[in-house]
């Protein structure tokens, strides 16, 4: 990865603030899971203002196991995000854009 690239996943992970003390940035490719038990919120958004599932495998993979498990609601709802790139969050607190850049 390069060094523009890991600076890209870097500021997506800081806004979900799972790096450690020690880690300046991430330096390797993020790898994404869900299970077929997460919610559409958290596959898509997150938290108000943190990047959801589909956000932190950013340039990387997101494995969905078991697929036929998800439901076809929340398959459709991964169509523009694969095919646009970001994924628009709107709420009653405001609206905002992430990144999904996954396969």
């Amino acid at each position: 990865m390069t060094v523009d690239e890991a600076l890209e996943v870097t500021r997506i992970y800081s806004g979900a603030d799972p790096l450690s003390p020690d880690e300046a940035f991430v330096c390797h490719r993020p790898f994404g899971t869900a299970h077929p038990t997460v919610s559409y919120a958290d596959l898509i958004s997150g938290r108000w203002s943190t990047p959801g599932e589909i956000s932190l495998p950013y340039r990387h993979m997101l494995y969905l196991d078991e697929l036929p498990e998800f439901g076809l609601w929340m398959l459709e709802m991964l169509y523009l995000p694969l095919a646009d790139k970001p994924v628009a969050v709107s709420r009653s607190a405001g609206s905002l854009t992430d990144p999904a850049n996954f396969i």
